[in-house]
C-alpha cells in the first residue's frame, strides 16, 4: 500500500516578485476610477482613510509571506471574480462612486483567491475589511446618530426638569428648537476610533477575540 502523495505549498522566492508586482500595477490602472477617486472623498471631512490606506500598505507588507503562499483554488473563484469585475464597470458607468469604491476590496480578494488560492485569501481579509472603513458608505450612520443624539440631550434636558419634545433630529423646548446637524452626529469621531482601533487590533492583539472586544469597546466609547 502505497502512501498519498502530498503537496508542498512553498512560499514564492525573490524572483515572484516582479511580476506579482506587475500584476498588482495593472490591476490598479484598470480599476483606477476607483482609486483615484479617494483623495477627494478623504479630504472632506474624512481624513482617517489616509489611516486606514496606511494601516493596509503596513498589514499588506506585514503578511507578505502569507499572501505569497499557493494553495488550493476553488472552482467557483474565476466566476466571482470577473461577476464582481462586470459589477464594478456598471457602477463606474452609472457614476456609482460608493458602490465601486465599495466593490473594489472585494475584487482585489477574489483576486488573490484566483490567483494564490484560499490561503492567500483568508490573510488578505483582515486587509480588505480594514480597508472598507476608507471608504465612504458610512454617511448611512449619520441619520442614527443623529436621532441619537437628540434623544440623549432631550433625556437630559427632561432630567433638569425643562419640558422637551423630539421630533427626528430637532429637539423642541420652550424657547425655540435645537437641530443636531450632520456635522454634529459624531460620525467623524466614530469612525477615527474605530479606524485606530482597528489597526491597533490587527497589529498587536493575539486573537480575534481580544480584536473584537478592542472594536467594539472603542465603538460604544466614541457613540
Amino acid at each position: 500500500m502505497t502512501a498519498p502523495s502530498t503537496v508542498s505549498i512553498q512560499p514564492f522566492s525573490r524572483r515572484d516578485w516582479r511580476p506579482l508586482a506587475l500584476a498588482a500595477g495593472v490591476l490598479l490602472l484598470a480599476f483606477w476610477p476607483s482609486v483615484r477617486a479617494f483623495p477627494a472623498v478623504w479630504a472632506a471631512n474624512r481624513a482617517h482613510g489616509y489611516v486606514a490606506a496606511a494601516l493596509c500598505a503596513l498589514l499588506i507588507w506585514q503578511r507578505r509571506d502569507a499572501l505569497l503562499t499557493r494553495s488550493e483554488t476553488p472552482a467557483w473563484s474565476t466566476p466571482v471574480l470577473i461577476g464582481l469585475s462586470l459589477l464594478w464597470v456598471a457602477a463606474d458607468v452609472m457614476s456609482m462612486q460608493a458602490l465601486h469604491q465599495l466593490l473594489l476590496p472585494a475584487i482585489l480578494l477574489a483576486w488573490c483567491l484566483t490567483a494564490f488560492g484560499v490561503d492567500s485569501a483568508v490573510a488578505a481579509t483582515p486587509i480588505a475589511g480594514a480597508f472598507v472603513l476608507a471608504v465612504p458608505v458610512w454617511e448611512v450612520l449619520n441619520w442614527p446618530l443623529q436621532r441619537m443624539a437628540a434623544e440623549v440631550n432631550g433625556a437630559v434636558l427632561r432630567l433638569a426638569g425643562m419640558r422637551v419634545q423630539i421630533d427626528a433630529e430637532s429637539i423642541h423646548i420652550p424657547w425655540g428648537t435645537l437641530v443636531v446637524a450632520n456635522s454634529c452626529s459624531g460620525l467623524s469621531y466614530l469612525m477615527v476610533s474605530l479606524t485606530i482601533a482597528v489597526a491597533y487590533s490587527l497589529l498587536y492583539a493575539a486573537s480575534w477575540g481580544a480584536r473584537l472586544r478592542l472594536v467594539v469597546g472603542a465603538t460604544v466609547a466614541a457613540i
